[in-house]
């Protein structure tokens, strides 16, 4: 994975409050020194300090580019702490005196007193750097693990979609070898395309529209030949469909609608897919059955994860009407892996 500088910036806002924070801290420890400090010092305090931060931030961002934490961890310890006291005693040094020769003042006046405090103030500011710098890693990290364990559950989902899909089919097959040996030629056809796609899919997140609708129709057409007139396929998808959506996604909601309602001529299924407000519209009747079996919220679970891997909007699942409505969002280009 590749990490981001060690430099965390910030708007400028930020900045000018940090700044001034930071600046203040250092007037009021230098006029411990000094009791008549005064508030001309305290801007200078400001300046100093802003240079000083935009100084040690380039020599970090710098030192990323020859030492890196992962690699050589104690090396750029030392390196960074050596490097970062010489900018700083410079930066410091450099503007102070500079500010005493325009004002006439004695050039090393208490000048060791404020390098040491100045010093101290930039060193603590860099451990802060360093601090956050790898707490950011640690959540970069945590977010890479989470994602990958992430992508091993879908795949292992995408898995879980075969042998059921599998086991009806070849029920089905079965049926109309026996019944209609010509049905079971064409259903063999189509059950081939299916498994094909399924397999296919398997190498990617994401499918085109059009292919997800062209893959529903044969899939469709298995049930139709399972449930005959029961079921109902209502799909009103242009052709020429543009945008994304999770592979699969159209055949997992379809198995969840058969698998959880009443498909029967007397409560016949509806599925309708359409589209609105660029949301893909899943609906089908709900007519569950009195003894369902118990839901693993694979299929839905599968399809949300999906989306939250690559920090899509999620879908929308609700009730309406006594139908059950999935919206899935629809992507205008497939998500980079």
């Amino acid at each position: 994975m590749h990490h981001p500088k060690h430099t965390i910036h910030h708007s400028f806002p930020h900045q000018v409050v940090k700044y001034l924070l930071v600046g203040t801290i250092i007037w009021l420890l230098t006029k411990l020194l000094d009791d008549q400090c005064s508030y001309q010092e305290w801007i200078l305090s400001v300046v100093i300090t802003a240079a000083t931060w935009q100084a040690v931030d380039f020599t970090i961002c710098e030192l990323d580019k020859y030492f890196t934490w992962e690699k050589q961890g104690l090396i750029r310890l030392y390196i960074q702490s050596v490097t970062v006291t010489l900018v700083s005693v410079l930066t410091i040094g450099i503007l102070v005196g500079i500010y005493r020769w325009l004002m006439n003042k004695p050039l090393w006046e208490n000048i060791g007193g404020i390098i040491i405090i100045g010093t101290t103030v930039s060193l603590f500011i860099t451990i802060l750097f360093t601090a956050l710098h790898f707490f950011h890693i640690s959540q970069l990290y945590r977010k890479e693990l989470e994602d990958t364990q992430l992508r091993a559950q879908i795949e292992s989902l995408k898995q879980q979609i075969n042998p059921h899909f599998l086991f009806n089919s070849l029920n089905t097959l079965t049926a109309l070898i026996e019944g209609n040996p010509n049905a079971a030629t064409q259903f063999v056809q189509e059950l081939s395309y299916v498994y094909r796609y399924v397999l296919e899919s398997g190498k990617k997140e994401f499918a085109d529209i059009p292919s997800e609708i062209e893959f529903l129709h044969s899939y469709g057409y298995l049930l139709q030949q399972r449930f005959g007139k029961s079921l109902h396929f209502d799909i009103q998808i242009p052709d020429k469909t543009v945008g994304f959506i999770p592979s699969l996604s159209l055949q997992l909601l379809a198995e969840n609608a058969v698998k959880h309602n009443i498909v029967s001529l007397q409560k016949p299924l509806t599925i309708e897919v359409k589209i609105e407000d660029n949301k893909l519209l899943i609906r089908n009747t709900l007519q569950l059955k009195r003894h369902a079996e118990t839901s693993t919220g694979i299929g839905l679970s599968n399809i949300i994860s999906r989306y939250k891997l690559i920090g899509a909007d999620e879908p929308l699942i609700f009730q309406q009407d006594h139908l059950f409505i999935v919206s899935l969002p629809i992507l205008p280009h497939p998500p980079v892996s």
